[in-house]
């Protein structure tokens, strides 16, 4: 008996491997370059968790959160609780 993952979550894991990659890794620098400001509302900022995580989280223009957004649900994973 195998001890790995079934293909299904294999698939889904290298799936969001490669997203990380192609998408977040390149952005990380600018990111962590541009510190969120507590109490401005920063257009720039992730939506859902900037209140969670209040100085810890970077700002990318609002056009880099869109595209992530989108490529998360073209791919299926906007939604997954994994």
């Amino acid at each position: 008996m195998s001890a790995g993952l079934p293909p299904e979550l294999d698939a889904l894991k290298n799936n969001i491997r490669q997203i990380v990659k192609d998408e977040c890794y390149p952005l990380e620098t600018e990111f962590l370059a541009n510190p969120s400001q507590d109490g401005v509302d920063e257009p720039g900022a992730p939506r859902g968790i900037a209140e969670a995580l209040s100085g810890l989280l970077g700002v990318l223009p609002e056009a880099a959160w869109d595209r992530l957004n989108k490529v998360s649900k073209d791919t299926g994973i906007y939604t997954s609780f994994v």
